[in-house]
């Protein structure tokens, strides 16, 4: 019951009926993994690391491990962003002068 009001409470349509297909599967009397698995929605390692948790006993253990992965992995991706950006405004106005210089020359 908790999965169903958890799926009903999502905002995304998308990820709310592929979601559906995890709820069946419990129905069915299969794992929550195996729901996953049939769900397709969630990346590869996710479902994996769930697995290992639901095998061990662990699962609130490995789903910390998998948000600190991703945490770490979004950081990354936000640093290597805030790196390029000086880049981007260097190119922009460079550009930006040099059609500006065009547009006074054929302006003349």
């Amino acid at each position: 019951r908790g999965i169903k009001l958890a799926i009903k409470s999502m905002s995304n349509s998308y990820l709310e009926n592929r979601s559906k297909i995890i709820a069946v599967a419990l129905d069915e009397g299969r794992t929550i993994t195996e729901g996953l698995q049939a769900a397709n929605v969630f990346p590869e390692a996710f479902v994996q690391a769930f697995a290992i948790g639901e095998q061990t006993g662990d699962i609130d253990k490995m789903l910390h491990k998998v948000a600190e992965y991703y945490e770490f992995e979004a950081d990354k991706a936000f640093k290597a962003i805030l790196a390029a950006v000086p880049i981007v405004v260097y190119l922009a106005s460079f550009y930006a002068g040099y059609f500006n210089a065009i547009g006074n020359i054929t302006n003349q």
